[in-house]
């Protein structure tokens, strides 16, 4: 699996281990170039630098991102960079 961001008109999905079983769907917010995506239970926060179609992952201003196995998916950084998918 690929890890992606999607973006729709009111939510957010942020997918990056595909062996969480938990939804990472929330809201977002956009200022100026920072997109902020917050969890629909609160209990996440990712920000992103919006930079012409992509978003460019803060991992230090984001709550932590961590894949259950690191074998089997690819791992996010700071500054990783995701194309900008909108449905």
């Amino acid at each position: 699996m690929v890890p992606s961001v999607t973006i729709k008109k009111d939510s957010i999905s942020f997918t990056y281990d595909l062996f969480s079983s938990y939804l990472s769907i929330g809201q977002y917010t956009v200022e100026k170039n920072t997109l902020t995506m917050t969890t629909n239970d609160d209990n996440y926060k990712y920000v992103f630098q919006v930079e012409d179609n992509k978003l460019i992952f803060k991992a230090n201003k984001s709550s932590e991102v961590k894949l259950i196995n690191t074998k089997l998916g690819i791992e996010i950084k700071n500054d990783s960079v995701f194309k900008l998918a909108i449905e």
